[in-house]
């Protein structure tokens, strides 16, 4: 093989990666980002309403959300505890753990 053709397949392994890693990240949404239905909710707000500034409680509360699981996280991560982002069935402990942080 040419290093023309080996740098083609190269190309198109790192593409099928990406897309790849895109489709796992869509369907595991909410089992690694805490703040997932915040952010869809952020978004189909922003694609429905005219006036953005409506919108704006939505991404406010997104970012809340990611800064107090960022804490968390690091805080565990601190601790020795694992996983540092705790699984869907344990969040709600956790938030109660934490809601102090809120």
């Amino acid at each position: 093989m040419s290093t023309i053709e080996e740098k083609r397949l190269q190309n198109k392994e790192r593409f099928e990666n990406k897309k790849r890693k895109v489709r796992e990240s869509q369907i595991d949404g909410p089992y690694r980002n805490p703040c997932y239905e915040e952010g869809q909710m952020t978004i189909r707000c922003v694609s429905s309403v005219k006036n953005k500034t409506e919108c704006e409680k939505y991404a406010a509360n997104a970012m809340k959300c990611k800064t107090f699981w960022k804490k968390v996280v690091k805080d565990r991560k601190r601790k020795g505890i694992d996983p540092p982002l705790p699984a869907i069935e344990d969040r709600p402990q956790v938030l109660e753990q934490y809601k102090h942080w809120l």
